[in-house]
């Protein structure tokens, strides 16, 4: 028998997820004549480019993961038990609730004799890494959206990319780590990384939401032409619709709130229809690419296992 709680989360997933894509649904079903050649005529080779650029993705996910654990806080992890773990547990994304995939990398890592205290220091940082690295991204496109923001504010915006900078410095950083490994009642923690470490980091998670852009730029190519010079605003656009989905904390992996700030995003530079077309189809897009790289990494880390 279901308890309120979980009525609750179980109502809230139906009328925020549900709710959403139901209209995004209306939205290409009324616009259908527009929308269905754009289908009939989908380009298998920018698709299959989509598919390549999302696998590329998920692999670079794993190594800024396995970087954070091994590297930077000198844990032994073989680069092919990461890629199964980081795989394995993201299967977890789809209960809601939003931590089974933390929990259930903490517990595999610590079949692999490493401390919940570790593992659970390496996804907090790299958590606050992979957000920054979002935020970041979006704010520098935000001077190519002149419709979104009055341009004097975007300026004001664009000017918290130093602040974002900063909050990536290793005492602030350790801080905010002690803050949240105390509020989950677990000790405290001294990193040792130095401004440079923290700097490659982030580095490579703002290169990881560009190439997710340039999947989503290869996607939207498959059902109508798109400037290059959309690939880098596309980056953040993903980016900080991911941001909501994962602070939708009761549906599992963002399912709706995604795809709505994506259209809403998107919308300002395909028409509605369009734009919601997309959102669907990139979601579509990361559970097909999600599958075959946990085959792949199931396929191959058995293998090396045997």
């Amino acid at each position: 028998m279901l308890n309120l709680k979980t009525l609750t989360k179980k109502l809230l997933f139906l009328l925020t997820g549900g709710g959403i894509f139901y209209y995004l649904g209306h939205l290409i079903w009324v616009n259908w004549r527009e929308v269905a050649p754009r289908l009939a005529a989908f380009d298998r080779v920018w698709g299959g480019v989509a598919v390549i650029f999302g696998l590329l993705h998920f692999t670079f996910c794993v190594l800024i993961w396995e970087v954070t654990l091994n590297k930077l806080l000198v844990e032994n992890l073989p680069i092919g038990k990461g890629f199964r773990i980081w795989s394995v547990s993201q299967l977890g994304r789809y209960i809601p609730g939003n931590v089974w995939a933390v929990i259930g990398r903490m517990q595999m890592c610590r079949q692999e004799n490493i401390p919940h205290s570790k593992t659970a220091v390496s996804i907090y940082l790299e958590m606050i890494l992979v957000i920054a690295a979002a935020c970041i991204l979006f704010l520098a496109g935000l001077p190519f959206w002149p419709a979104l923001i009055p341009r004097a504010q975007i300026w004001l915006l664009v000017a918290l990319i130093p602040l974002l900078l900063l909050s990536v410095h290793p005492k602030i950083v350790e801080g905010l780590l002690n803050r949240l490994l105390i509020w989950k009642k677990q000790s405290p923690v001294k990193i040792n990384l130095g401004w440079e470490g923290l700097s490659q980091l982030l580095f490579l998670g703002i290169l990881n939401w560009l190439i997710s852009g340039a999947a989503i730029y290869s996607l939207i190519r498959a059902i109508q032409p798109l400037s290059w010079s959309a690939a880098p605003i596309l980056g953040g656009i993903i980016g900080i619709s991911w941001l909501f989905g994962v602070m939708a904390i009761f549906i599992p992996s963002g399912i709706g709130v995604r795809e709505g700030v994506m259209t809403w995003l998107l919308s300002y530079h395909l028409p509605l229809p369009l734009a919601s077309l997309t959102a669907i189809l990139a979601r579509l897009l990361f559970l097909l690419v999600e599958v075959i790289f946990l085959a792949v990494v199931m396929v191959l880390t058995r293998e090396k296992n045997n």
